[in-house]
């Protein structure tokens, strides 16, 4: 795995499309227009509750005009929604920070709580200057982990799960809170267990889907240590913004969740 920019990525993926040995990375955006506008406003009118994540794969598939070298100029809706849903999580978020970028610009704005004296404040930077991890082969989407504690699995007990580059189509139409965007983001990422008890002499992981009542019984100290894990697998960009309190008084160092919801990215 590497870092880059975006600057210094450009339309390419960070993850990619698996094809055999390698990765189709490459994608082509059209303008952001006034349809585009309109059709977000239309959506949100007929359901208040119209989801973030919907949003972006919205704005994405309207937009995306190629992808790892496939037209999709002559797509219907659909068929393009469906390219989206099939790419992993950061491809997808990637592809919507340079549709941002293109439209309206590369100076960002996000609104601000610093956690240490509550003063409301208001980050400003590039977003070009974003940190982008990326891979170069297939087999860097994957990684087997040792849990911290042993999770009863389907009444086995399993310490070593594969994990898998989240697919953008297990966050889809979830809600972008913490915890519920959270154990969206496991589920997808989870596709293989040790099992305990099986005939398995030669330890081998078995592929598996897991469902959200069985992410529903992992233990914080698991939680824990998949948050992270799941992070460094999905890679791409860097959804953490770090500043300091611009407070004189306070000007202590504030990290908090780039805001890419619509209004706050695009407004």
């Amino acid at each position: 795995m590497r870092t880059t920019t975006l600057k210094e990525l450009g339309y390419t993926l960070p993850l990619g499309i698996p094809d055999g040995d390698s990765l189709k990375r490459d994608f082509a955006l059209r303008p952001y227009t006034m349809r585009e506008e309109k059709d977000i406003a239309r959506k949100r009118d007929l359901d208040p509750s119209y989801p973030a994540t919907s949003i972006v794969t919205d704005v994405v598939a309207s937009l995306l005009i190629s992808l790892g070298g496939e037209d999709l100029s002559d797509k219907d809706e659909g068929e393009r929604v469906a390219r989206v849903l099939g790419l992993f999580f950061s491809d997808v978020v990637y592809i919507y920070m340079m549709a941002r970028m293109e439209a309206v610009g590369k100076d960002v704005k996000f609104p601000f709580l610093c956690p240490h004296c509550r003063q409301a404040f208001s980050f400003e930077g590039d977003i070009t200057t974003t940190e982008i991890d990326c891979v170069d082969t297939p087999g860097e989407l994957e990684r087997e982990v040792d849990l911290p504690v042993a999770w009863t699995l389907r009444k086995q007990q399993t310490s070593r799960l594969l994990l898998r580059a989240t697919p953008w189509g297990s966050l889809h139409g979830q809600s972008v809170t913490a915890v519920t965007f959270k154990a969206a983001s496991f589920q997808g990422s989870i596709v293989g267990a040790l099992l305990a008890g099986e005939d398995n002499p030669k330890e081998e992981i078995r592929r598996l889907a897991i469902t959200p009542m069985e992410v529903d019984t992992l233990t914080k100290r698991n939680i824990n240590f998949l948050d992270e894990q799941v992070a460094k697998v999905n890679a791409g960009p860097s959804l953490i913004v770090q500043t300091q309190c611009p407070r004189p008084a306070c000007n202590q160092p504030v990290r908090a969740p780039l805001g890419w919801d619509y209004d706050t990215f695009f407004g």
